[in-house]
């Protein structure tokens, strides 16, 4: 398997090669773009019944429908990952319920209480070098 950013992932199956495109979405930040698109693939290989050593046969056998549908929600997980600023990754909520496309949002948790952007490291860079 590749990952190609906008371009979407490619892999190559015993059936052939096979391309997932993803929605254009306008980029906030790419953090975290890789390991949304990593964290949702296993999921869907999960949700498929595909993941683990018991379902390598199962997965190498695996139809172009099944790894699609595994690929469609990974690429769906980067889209929305680099749609909003911060490393902030999609939940399984996020990906049922929102298209890829909606606009960069602030999101809060137990963490992050004041509806603010999380600070990033850059930020406090270039803040402790004035």
């Amino acid at each position: 398997m590749v990952t190609r950013g906008a371009l979407g992932a490619y892999v190559l199956t015993r059936q052939g090669p096979l391309e997932v495109t993803p929605v254009p979405v306008a980029v906030a930040d790419t953090v975290g773009a890789g390991d949304s698109f990593m964290a949702a693939l296993l999921d869907g290989l999960a949700l498929a019944d595909l993941l683990g050593a018991a379902h390598r046969d199962e997965l190498r056998a695996a139809d172009r429908t099944r790894i699609t549908r595994a690929l469609t929600r990974a690429t769906r997980a980067a889209a929305l990952t680099v749609s909003r600023p911060g490393a902030d990754l999609p939940t399984a909520t996020d990906l049922a319920d929102s298209p890829p496309a909606r606009p960069a949002r602030t999101r809060t948790s137990r963490h992050n209480t004041t509806g603010t952007p999380p600070r990033r490291a850059a930020d406090l860079t270039e803040r402790s070098t004035s």
